[in-house]
């Protein structure tokens, strides 16, 4: 990749995670240019096995996930009226692409 080609985000949810990590694939997410994959703090939390915790860890401690957490307070607002209807995970995703996408 270039260095100015431009950097597609992919926020990733915890099943996604979690099936790489079954697969022993987890070092899919390094390779695939031009993604740049996202995880929130709830995806990581969500992760109950030490095992995949511990994975989890080690790829964003590696550079192959970025973690990203929610602070402002439009963020926060958005996350609470999304987990109404969703999982804690799924909500903190969602608002998460919405600030990549938005």
């Amino acid at each position: 990749m270039t260095a100015d080609a431009p950097r597609r985000v992919v926020v990733t949810d915890a099943n996604i995670i979690i099936n790489l990590i079954h697969a022993g694939r987890l070092a899919l997410l390094g390779v695939l240019q031009p993604y740049e994959f996202v995880v929130s703090e709830d995806v990581v939390y969500e992760m109950a096995v030490p095992s995949q915790r511990e994975a989890i860890e080690a790829a964003i401690n590696g550079g192959l996930l970025r973690r990203e957490t929610i602070t402002a307070q439009r963020e926060l607002t958005r996350y609470t009226e999304l987990r109404q209807m969703v999982g804690r995970g799924e909500a903190a995703c969602l608002v998460l692409a919405d600030r990549v996408d938005g």
